[in-house]
């Protein structure tokens, strides 16, 4: 591709433009977007809840999926705008810069995904809408604590909501008996969940402080924070192989092979810190763990 341009005295310049490099920018700038809305993490929940369905045997509804991406994306946009508003200065991350400079218009959407969300919830099965009303009554807790007591232990709450909704629609409807190694896997995901917010917390240490933000690296230090990962992701992997060992079925070996490469991945986190720090990338494979799952949806019923 060529592009003409003037220079002085009138003289045409021909000059090359990188298509490939324009496509790259583009892409990798639509992606920040995506990841700046949290849309990712709202289509992870999803993918995830329909592979523990499809793991527990149970026809999961749409509508139950829609209403748990919804959910999902609307805490964390009101966690960022929460955060946004406090700041009185330019956020030092772009995550928030971008709710600070379209505050105005994610409320709107907010408000509209929270009357979308109510809509929906009309819908769903009474055991469904049950369970939905305890995990928002968990999340409103969240937020109290967040507001009344600056509460710094968000990290473990956030990681009991994220768990309490992926499983919410599965358990609710699930009609036969559960084996032991089948309901290992709510610890499991919890341990997760866990571990990739304590990830972020290590990585984001500098900017939380700078913000002002709560969080355990910040109250308990950096290197403690990335220590008590560490042992956590090492306690996922060994109970990954235990239960792969102790497995009758075929699909609960494949689904502790991708718990297995999921605590894998964050292990290279903490272990290759300097290159996952650049571009944050540290924040694509966090948050990008939590689609592996989904590969249980490439079998049929």
């Amino acid at each position: 591709m060529q592009e003409r341009s003037i220079q002085a005295g009138g003289i045409y310049v021909i000059k090359k433009v990188n298509r490939a490099g324009m496509i790259t920018t583009g892409v990798a700038k639509g992606y920040r977007w995506v990841q700046a809305l949290s849309l990712d993490v709202a289509l992870g929940s999803g993918l995830l809840s329909l592979a523990i369905a499809r793991y527990y045997q149970v026809a999961l509804p749409g509508l139950a999926v829609l209403a748990l991406m919804l959910a999902v994306w609307v805490i964390y946009t009101f966690d960022h705008l929460s955060d946004a508003r406090k700041l009185k200065t330019a956020a030092a991350t772009y995550r928030h810069r971008f709710h600070q400079q379209h505050y105005r218009l994610l409320c709107r959407l907010l408000l509209l995904a929270v009357a979308l969300g109510l809509g929906l919830a009309s819908q769903l099965p009474e055991s469904v809408l049950r369970w939905g009303l305890v995990c928002t009554a968990l999340v409103g807790v969240y937020f109290w604590l967040l507001q009344v007591y600056a509460f710094r232990y968000k990290e473990l709450l956030v990681s009991a909501c994220y768990t309490l909704g992926v499983f919410l629609a599965p358990l609710s409807l699930v009609s036969h008996p559960l084996t032991p190694i089948q309901l290992l896997l709510i610890p499991q995901i919890f341990l997760l969940a866990l571990s990739n917010l304590l990830i972020f917390s290590y990585f984001e240490y500098q900017t939380d402080r700078q913000d002002g933000h709560f969080s355990l690296a910040l109250h308990f230090g950096g290197l403690p924070i990335k220590r008590l990962t560490l042992a956590l992701v090492s306690i996922g992997l060994l109970l990954c192989g235990l239960l792969y060992a102790a497995a009758s079925l075929l699909i609960s070996r494949e689904v502790q092979l991708l718990l297995f490469s999921m605590n894998l991945l964050l292990l290279l986190l903490l272990l290759k810190e300097a290159l996952f720090r650049k571009h944050e990338r540290y924040r694509i494979i966090g948050d990008g763990i939590f689609f592996i799952p989904a590969l249980l949806l490439l079998y049929a019923w």
